[in-house]
């Protein structure tokens, strides 16, 4: 089937190289290099996405000192708070997840959890997106209730960035966004796109010719050849 391909493609790879489950969502749309699904009952959607390009990634997943001032650059006009940027490994492959929030103009967030895995010449994405419609800022009000009572201190942060260099903005994360109230507020959209990527990623079913692929190595050092006849 992979030679079938490679003849009549001309890339290596394509969309359908990465299959996902979708959440049980109906299909809304699809082209070529995207498939987007949409919940039916609340504004939430899942769009899987194939770049056959050079990934615009500074550098290797790994390398956090370079992504994370690529991503706060990246985001500072939209004013979108960052609340995770990780590395991680997908089935062998080197990606990165990330989270953040963006505020709209009604009112409350919308909240974007994606995943990347890059390659040499292509790349994957994986967007899962909610926002909030019902209760708006229902979960940082309370939240916010049960910190206060708890921090007398006044300068004590509500704030509380991620990463120590994030410069601390009006929409920067904040003690309502972390993990430990998801389990309070299931159906708040944050909890929801936390939940359901790692739900996709377990999903994955990725096509064998994805492992022959040059990897994406940017920004890391090249392996230096063992000397002739050094020991070990």
């Amino acid at each position: 089937m992979r030679l079938l391909r490679s003849w009549f493609l001309s890339d290596p790879v394509d969309l359908h190289a990465l299959q996902l489950d979708p959440l049980g969502w109906p299909l809304h749309e699809e082209n070529k290099y995207e498939r987007l699904w949409r919940a039916a009952q609340f504004p939430a959607q899942l769009s899987k996405h194939f770049f056959p390009r050079v990934p615009d990634l500074p550098a290797h997943p790994s390398l956090m000192d370079r992504l994370i001032p690529f991503y706060q650059k990246k985001l500072k006009k939209p004013q979108a708070g960052i609340i995770e940027i990780s590395p991680v490994v997908i089935q062998e492959l080197d990606a990165i997840r990330t989270l953040f929030k963006f505020p709209l103009s009604s009112g409350g967030y919308l909240y974007l959890a994606s995943l990347t895995i890059p390659f040499a010449n292509y790349s994957y994405v994986i967007k899962v997106q909610s926002q909030e419609f019902q209760d708006i800022g229902g979960r940082e009000r309370e939240v916010r209730k049960r910190w206060e009572r708890k921090n007398q201190d006044p300068s004590a942060a509500w704030t509380c960035p991620p990463f120590p260099n994030l410069a601390k903005g009006p929409h920067s994360m904040n003690e309502s966004d972390k993990r430990e109230y998801d389990r309070i507020f299931a159906q708040h959209p944050l909890s929801q796109v936390r939940r359901w990527l790692p739900k996709v990623e377990k999903s994955l079913q990725l096509d064998p010719a994805l492992y022959d692929l040059a990897p994406f190595r940017k920004g890391l050092k090249k392996k230096s050849p063992k000397a002739r006849g050094s020991q070990g």
